[in-house]
């Protein structure tokens, strides 16, 4: 452990993340007591206290000060370190995902070459276990970081700056006054916080997205040629419009499907 267990001052626990060791913390054994607890249906004050910063009350203010200052920009200085550990991990993720496929071509070729000797065998087999789960391991764990260290502490700023700019605003009931016409507190907090903090925190599919098609490139040029690579490609760019089209037709139908249920509702309402 790296430091001792934290209270606060009026004696509730704080959660055990940055209280236990290094294995507990990476596995996300931290949180099987606050689990169990959890699972007991216990009052919201019997479970532990979050650590300093992750709390809403230890968040920065978000101040836009004029019109100029840009949102994003706030959100990526204040988020930093967030954003570059959450590239970092994502391209250690890309990687990993294709070592494991690696040791099995690996493993196959030296059993076909090899039929006596097994340690090259073993030492591949060992590598698709050990890829495996630091893949699981950098998964979860990049989950994790993406909603407790960055979505949900946006969010909180973002509400934050949303209550301190209403609250500030002037109520003028003067009808001489010229009426400007401003979202609405509780529809900017239901709708856009969500979208720009959910954007927070999968920011990094789209480069995920590029670096995974970059590696798998790759380790099929290696598995069947660039000519069966390029085949594929050209398969799969041919799919996308098709695709596209189907899930357009599709949000068609949804919207449809809505409509008619709703009317379906309003003549059984009306009939009863």
């Amino acid at each position: 452990p790296r430091r001792p267990h934290l209270f606060t001052p009026d004696g509730r626990a704080v959660d055990h993340e940055n209280s236990s060791s290094a294995f507990h913390r990476y596995t996300m054994h931290w949180c099987t007591s606050t689990l169990r607890l959890a699972g007991n249906h216990v009052e919201l004050d019997k479970l532990p206290f979050l650590d300093y910063h992750t709390r809403s009350q230890s968040q920065p203010l978000l101040r836009i000060t004029t019109s100029k200052t840009s949102l994003w920009y706030l959100i990526l200085n204040d988020r930093f370190a967030g954003f570059v550990k959450q590239w970092i991990i994502m391209l250690l993720r890309s990687l990993v995902t294709f070592v494991s496929p690696y040791c099995v071509m690996r493993l196959l070729k030296s059993l076909e070459e090899q039929p006596e000797s097994r340690h090259d065998a073993w030492f591949w087999l060992i590598g698709i276990a050990i890829s495996s789960l630091c893949q699981i391991l950098l998964h979860h764990h990049l989950l994790w970081i993406q909603w407790s260290e960055m979505a949900i502490p946006v969010r909180a700023q973002l509400i934050m700056a949303i209550f301190v700019k209403a609250l500030k605003m002037k109520d003028s009931k003067d009808p001489q006054s010229p009426k400007v016409e401003k979202p609405e507190a509780i529809n900017l907090i239901s709708s856009d916080t969500a979208s720009l903090s959910k954007f927070t925190a999968v920011n990094h599919y789209i480069p995920a997205t590029l670096s995974r098609f970059f590696f798998a490139v790759l380790f099929l040029v290696n598995l069947v040629g660039w000519q069966g690579t390029l085949a594929a490609m050209v398969v799969t760019a041919i799919s996308l419009p098709v695709h596209t089209f189907v899930v357009k037709q599709e949000r068609v139908a949804q919207r449809n499907l809505a409509a008619a249920r709703d009317k379906k509702t309003k003549a059984i309402n009306e009939s009863m």
